[in-house]
């Protein structure tokens, strides 16, 4: 099974409000805020992940370990996990890859 449809939800769509936003129907969207960071929003939640962008804007590496939260709270690994998979199937959408560091 390919990476793309392991992570892809059938029951979810993606909409594009403007040009750095992703939006999902299932409400969380990913902003990227500039070449080193993208904002997760979801509900309450507000997270910004520290990524680069290593090849010709096809292959982002984000790294999960250097996370921020506004809360400062310490989030559980399926938290992260689910987070993290949310961002990868955005980013699929607009036919980017995300490898996750």
């Amino acid at each position: 099974m390919s990476k793309k449809r392991e992570i892809m939800n059938e029951n979810e769509t993606f909409s594009i409000p403007s040009v750095n936003v992703i939006k999902s129907s299932l409400g969380y969207s990913v902003e990227i805020l500039g070449r080193y960071s993208i904002l997760y929003k979801e509900d309450d939640l507000s997270l910004e992940f520290g990524m680069d962008i290593v090849t010709d804007d096809s292959l982002i590496v984000l790294f999960k370990e250097q996370w921020e939260s506004p809360a400062n709270d310490q989030r559980k690994n399926a938290d992260i996990q689910r987070i993290t998979k949310n961002i990868q199937r955005a980013f699929l959408f607009r036919g980017i890859d995300i490898s996750i560091a």
